[in-house]
């Protein structure tokens, strides 16, 4: 019968923090309220000149 090895604890832990908890980080960050980071990442308040449905 072989054995399969299985990762260790440290090893397990460090793929879970290297891994899953900044990916996590990211899907609760709000998003930012600064102007300048809004338009840069492309939102932004006045995004339409003009209504939707005219123009």
């Amino acid at each position: 019968m072989s054995q399969v090895k299985s990762p260790s604890n440290r090893e397990g832990l460090f793929l879970l923090h290297v891994l899953v908890y900044p990916a996590i980080c990211r899907a609760i960050r709000p998003p930012p309220q600064n102007s300048a980071k809004a338009k840069k990442l492309g939102g932004g308040r006045a995004a339409r000149k003009s209504p939707i449905g005219e123009g």
